[in-house]
């Protein structure tokens, strides 16, 4: 039984930004898939959680981007757990390129939820017993993370159907997507995001209105931001996010054309 699973992309046109940088909505897919398929591997398949009422739910992210992944790339994507701490399954993710050269980093937290009885349940009662690497591609122990002291920035957004999981609820990466969105053109132009951290608190359903708000907490060439993604029927904070940004290097293009005359 692999304790490490690892699986190759190649970074397609839907799934970079502007720029040509993999987007980070795109790499939380690279996660989530690899992870399902390790999880099968490992004795535990989706259709397996199905048939018990039990689905997972992302709790924590914190990535650390060293650089982009561009378009056309072929990257290697590699997950194991690494821990699991009460209820609370980590699992980590590296991102290398076609030379083995680490591109990202990150660590996250799920959650087994039984969606009948709409709550946790204890892993280790639920799923077979399964291998753990102790290592950590990050090294978070995921305090909590600061709240809004002030709201500088906001915008709106209405849950599609389009935005829903297979839980009928919003996916995990429109929260990071939401909260990119309320940046301003200058800092998603300019700079480029080297870690991001999240953490979910609720969930969004088809028809919700959202406001993602955010506060500069750190101005000049390397912003560092708090964002919060609130629910505005009712005030309900559905996640709490922190983005740090440092100037970017070019653009994909500029290296594209480069790479061309090389």
């Amino acid at each position: 039984m692999e304790t490490k699973y690892e699986k190759t992309f190649k970074v397609r046109v839907n799934e970079v930004n502007f720029k040509g940088e993999l987007k980070l909505s795109s790499m939380l897919n690279y996660f989530q898939d690899v992870a399902i398929e390790h999880a099968s591997d490992l004795g535990f398949p989706i259709s397996m959680l199905i048939q018990k009422n039990l689905t997972w739910v992302v709790s924590r992210y914190h990535l650390q981007i060293d650089r982009a992944p561009l378009w056309g790339e072929t990257l290697h994507v590699i997950t194991w757990p690494s821990d699991t701490r009460g209820r609370f399954a980590i699992r980590d993710f590296e991102i290398r390129d076609k030379k083995n050269l680490p591109a990202v980093a990150a660590t996250a937290s799920f959650m087994l939820l039984d969606f009948v009885q709409k709550k946790t349940v204890p892993i280790e009662e639920n799923l077979p017993a399964y291998p753990v690497v102790p290592a950590r591609a990050v090294a978070d122990s995921f305090e909590p993370l600061p709240g809004l002291e002030r709201v500088d920035l906001q915008r709106p957004f209405h849950v599609r159907m389009h935005d829903l999981d297979l839980n009928h609820h919003v996916n995990n990466t429109y929260y990071v997507e939401w909260a990119i969105e309320s940046l301003p053109m200058d800092i998603i132009q300019n700079c480029r995001v080297t870690r991001i951290e999240v953490a979910y608190r609720g969930q969004a359903v088809y028809g919700d209105e959202i406001l993602s708000q955010a506060q500069v907490v750190s101005d000049g060439p390397e912003p560092v931001v708090i964002h919060r993604i609130v629910r505005e029927s009712d005030g309900r904070e559905l996640a709490r996010l922190k983005t740090q940004w440092t100037p970017a290097q070019g653009t994909y293009h500029a290296a594209f054309k480069a790479k061309r005359l090389a």
